[in-house]
């Protein structure tokens, strides 16, 4: 009967029980927010790529090589800095539309996969190991035309 009245262990035995929705939770919450940081990330690289079509358009070149849209894929990247640099984030896949001279609005729409390295945290946050992010935003166009 020494057993049923031996309460050694129990607070080994109940800290074995918490442990592991404790770690969940707490490398969920980091993964989320390091989700939260890139989501910035590609919200401001999605202003700056947005800009820079607006800037950099030119009608008589259009297509996918164009100066327009070659200098927005070029300011989405630079503006995810560290971050692209990091591996967190991959190479963002930049979609313009709209623009020309009647005063328009040009659209960028950037695109970005994001790897989540976080153990136990990228189950609750990612739902895998890579998800990816997208963020839309709109730019007055400033194509002017200048005639002598």
């Amino acid at each position: 009967m020494k057993f049923s009245t031996d309460q050694r262990g129990a607070v080994l035995a109940e800290f074995a029980l918490v442990l592991m929705p404790l770690l969940f939770t707490f490398f969920g919450f980091v993964q989320y927010a390091q989700l939260a940081t890139a989501d910035l990330y590609v919200r401001h690289a999605a202003i700056c790529a947005a800009r820079a079509a607006a800037v950099m358009q030119d009608d008589n070149n259009p297509g996918d090589h164009s100066p327009q849209q070659s200098g927005s894929e070029a300011a989405a990247e630079q503006a995810m800095g560290k971050w692209a640099r990091s591996g967190l984030l991959g190479v963002p896949s930049v979609s313009i539309s709209g623009g020309g001279t009647g005063g328009e609005f040009v659209t960028a729409t950037v695109t970005v996969p994001v790897t989540c390295r976080v153990p136990l945290g990228n189950m609750m946050a990612c739902k895998g190991a890579s998800t990816s992010l997208s963020h839309t935003a709109r730019f007055p166009a400033q194509g002017a035309r200048y005639e002598e």
